[in-house]
């Protein structure tokens, strides 16, 4: 099965605006290799729960997952990963036919560690844009 793993960190400032940070990964034989990465800031999604803007930003970025991939598993330390079903159902509603949609709650350091997620959270906060591009 081909499998993407996105990792994912999201947080809030202190004025509403919603910042987050995806890299997406695929296994190969070297192990782990970026391929896409998202950055966002919303200032469009100000004042709704982080729940909300994780399923606003997450099903966003379902584009991302490369075509050949038949499921994306996103991983964070969000708290909302901690009741995903929710999520997860309303991502299936925007996932391509044939794409599984997982969710995995992860501590932080492990995110940080395996991903640049929470740098590109801190880049859009920094540079005010979004970007979704290529590695």
């Amino acid at each position: 099965m081909n499998k993407t793993y996105a990792f994912v960190a999201v947080t809030k400032t202190n004025d509403g605006r919603v910042v987050a940070g995806v890299e997406f990964q695929r296994l190969t034989d070297e192990g782990f290799l970026p391929y896409w990465i998202c950055s966002w800031v919303r200032d469009d999604l100000k004042s709704p729960s982080i729940r909300q803007a994780v399923t606003v930003i997450l099903s966003e970025s379902l584009a991302a997952v490369d075509p050949e991939h038949t499921e994306v598993e996103f991983a964070s330390f969000v708290g909302p990963f901690n009741r995903h079903a929710e999520i997860r159902d309303q991502l299936r509603l925007y996932a391509r036919d044939g794409l599984n949609v997982r969710l995995r709650f992860e501590q932080r350091h492990i995110i940080v560690r395996r991903s640049d997620a929470l740098e590109l959270a801190n880049d859009a906060l920094r540079r005010g844009t979004t970007i979704s591009m290529p590695v």
